[in-house]
């Protein structure tokens, strides 16, 4: 596990590849945390605040179901696995590291616990899922092995263009959005009570929509840097 808590040791372009997963492991905690009060703040605001999941039994089952703490550890954990498989990877072993971790990456993931296994369409986001994590092994290795003493200067090295950043994310997004697409289709796949599962899905939606836009909006960024703080 990488502890972002060390020492920093950025020595510029010669970083090792511990020193980089710790930088870009910083940076998508601090990502994720954004998109965890956006979802936060919105359950809230759909439910009149704070009274409201009190008050409410639906908002305390939502608030049960979404657990921030859960979910946060549950995504350090696969950055975590990401980051170990990103190490590892040699350009030609990805499917022995997808193997060898993808129960780990799987239990992590909340489609996982919150999905019936014995349901006919379940293997096949058990499937995309397995896509997802195999998708992120070589960018990440990119990102590991680049030169830089922060993400922004690790990103522009790895992926020389903007577009070709663009193109990744779009890549990662369009896998979250085929398993969004399976269970609206198979709502009876979820393994929450019926009554909530059109407002769970609304709530993922919306949530799709934050990240694509936050997280397009974080490439203008990487790529306006100029170095300096």
């Amino acid at each position: 596990m990488i502890n972002i808590g060390d020492s920093p040791m950025h020595n510029g372009p010669n970083n090792s590849l511990e020193e980089n997963a710790r930088i870009v492991k910083e940076e998508l905690i601090r990502e994720m945390d954004r998109g965890l009060d956006y979802i936060q703040k919105l359950i809230s605001n759909m439910y009149g605040g704070v009274a409201g999941w009190f008050l409410n039994p639906i908002a305390r089952l939502i608030y049960h179901i979404m657990a921030r703490k859960d979910i946060r550890e549950k995504c350090i954990a696969q950055i975590d696995i990401v980051l170990d498989c990103a190490m590892k990877y040699d350009g030609h072993n990805i499917d022995q590291l997808v193997e060898e971790n993808f129960e780990d990456y799987i239990y992590n993931d909340q489609s996982f616990h919150h999905c019936k296994k014995n349901h006919k369409v379940y293997p096949i986001i058990e499937g995309l899922m397995k896509d997802l994590f195999k998708s992120r092994i070589e960018p990440a290795h990119r990102l590991l092995t680049s030169k830089g003493t922060c993400y922004e200067e690790l990103t522009q090295n790895a992926f020389s263009k903007k577009q070709d950043a663009l193109d990744n994310l779009q890549r990662e997004l369009e896998f979250s959005y085929k398993v969004l697409g399976v269970i609206k289709k198979n709502k009876n796949v979820m393994k929450i009570p019926s009554f909530v599962r059109n407002k769970i899905i609304h709530i993922m939606e919306l949530g799709q929509k934050y990240a694509k836009e936050r997280l397009t909006e974080r490439i203008d960024e990487i790529y306006n840097f100029n170095g300096h703080e």
